[in-house]
């Protein structure tokens, strides 16, 4: 089987009892079931300690619980007495891989050297060097992979690029980053997930303005004061990240962070289709660790003990992932402000729009002629008093049907796209009246075309999201930062 890991993967070495954060303390160790059974059979006074220790937690797993926060084999010189005695081979799963995060996708295996652990956190920072990533082969056989797993592997290369071009100050990479897991959330929420790979070959940095608002912070760092913490001064460092000054870090050492990040969390989302949470994972890690460098002393603390909270509580990751934020839908509704966006030069959505809908199922024969008589007829400004109702009036009927499959955003480009179309088919169907009800009779009567429609905005470049900032912006016949 094949195996990935970063450049300085086999350069580790535990530091055993010279570690000044030793992995046998702060959290219980779990142990798998075959070596908790040879626990039992152990002789002598080990053995009988090993048996007295032994205890089931909340989750049925055999487990050594805490003694004074060490595990009760950690001696005074913080040396494992198991391994002592009976080799490292008799030691647990989860003790003989830590601190290796190991993921296992069938057609190869990707390991991570957990930034927690002090030794593999100066490995990785202790370069300025573009990190890079080394395989190497074993005897272990490989399993059939995931239909997406090759798309989405050549996307997180084209992602760790993106990361690693220092031609761009690092916030414009970790921007390209984000703006290339939306695109390519797109797909996967579409189950287009085979499309990646040439989503990886084409994309090109975009123009992003975003205009005036709220970042991230504080309130990032309140969301992790409120996970579930392992070291009670977390949330001290939390609270005292806010009250300090931010200061920028060494960007070659937060670049190596990112691809870190990136390494360890982009290629999960094959198991459950969220690519876009994972990179604002990330995003969110690096800016955090940097916010918090000053507080903890260094960059290398900052990042061992997010590393700590985060990625070594899986309950912690899957809150900041979590996808079932319906509920702040009314924050948002109460918050939300305008904002600025350059969406850059290229066409709009006509005449490709009144294309696609030729496409579509049509119930009159003279609509295609319509809708070809729309694309040679100059455009021409609506009554906006009238548009507005019928904007409301498709606004009213469609968006709250994205409760049953959660195409909020789809909804909404239906119904900006029914009154532009409406709009400009209103010279060549003698008024807008007649050109809404053709519209709705050819449409919304037809659950197939609205159906089609909805996959489209997601499947054709030419009705894109991008494709509707820029007709809006070409409406207004100025250059509007929307």
């Amino acid at each position: 089987m094949l195996n990935r890991a970063a450049d300085y993967f086999h350069d580790f070495h535990c530091l055993a009892g010279a570690c000044p954060h030793t992995c046998c303390a702060g959290w219980e160790v779990v142990l798998d079931e075959e070596t908790a059974l040879r626990y039992f059979q152990v002789p002598g006074a080990l053995g009988e300690k090993l048996r007295s220790v032994i205890q089931a937690d909340a989750e049925g797993d055999f487990c050594f619980p805490l003694r004074g926060g060490r595990c009760p084999f950690l001696n005074e010189e913080n040396l494992c007495e198991i391994h002592l005695q009976l080799g490292e081979a008799a030691t647990s799963v989860t003790c003989r891989s830590h601190p290796r995060f190991i993921e296992d996708y069938g057609a190869f295996r990707e390991i991570t050297l957990s930034a927690a652990c002090p030794a593999a956190n100066e490995l990785l920072l202790g370069s300025r060097e573009k990190l890079t990533f080394s395989s190497w082969e074993d005897e272990e056989r490989s399993e059939p992979a995931d239909p997406w797993l090759e798309g989405l592997t050549a996307l997180r290369t084209r992602m760790l690029s993106i990361l690693t071009d220092r031609k761009a100050p690092l916030r414009r990479r970790l921007t390209d980053f984000l703006l290339l897991a939306w695109q390519a959330q797109a797909l996967l929420d579409e189950e287009q997930g085979e499309a990646l790979g040439d989503l990886a070959r084409t994309w090109g940095p975009q123009a992003l303005e975003c205009g005036a608002g709220p970042g991230l912070f504080p309130w990032a760092l309140r969301v992790l004061g409120e996970l579930e913490v392992l070291e009670a001064d977390w949330r001290t460092l939390l609270r005292r990240g806010e009250e300090t000054a931010p200061a920028r870090g060494d960007e070659a050492l937060l670049e190596r962070v990112a691809c870190y990040f990136a390494f360890r969390h982009l290629l999960k989302a094959v198991n459950d289709g969220d690519l876009l949470g994972r990179a604002q994972l990330c995003v969110l890690a690096v800016l955090t660790v940097e916010r918090l460098t000053p507080v903890c002393g260094g960059l290398g603390e900052a990042l061992r003990r997010f590393c700590r909270e985060i990625e070594h509580s899986e309950e912690n990751v899957e809150a900041l992932l979590d996808e079932e934020q319906g509920e702040a839908l009314g924050d948002l509704a109460r918050t939300w402000g305008p904002q600025a966006l350059e969406c850059g030069a290229g066409p709009g959505l006509f005449p490709w729009a009144l294309r696609v809908l030729g496409e579509l199922e049509v119930l009159e024969a003279d609509w295609r002629t319509l809708l070809r008589r729309g694309e040679e007829t100059a455009p021409a400004r609506g009554d906006e008093a009238l548009l507005e109702r019928v904007a409301c009036y498709f606004a009213f009927r469609h968006l709250l049907k994205a409760v049953n499959d959660g195409d909020l955003l789809g909804r909404a480009q239906l119904c900006v796209l029914a009154v532009l179309t409406v709009e400009r088919l209103t010279p060549v169907c003698g008024g807008l009246g007649e050109a809404l009800r053709r519209f709705c009779r050819e449409v919304e009567h037809s659950e197939e075309n609205v159906e089609a429609l909805l996959e489209v905005f997601w499947q054709r470049e030419e009705l894109s999201l991008v494709c509707f900032f820029r007709e809006l912006c070409l409406s207004q016949k100025h250059n509007c930062p929307l």
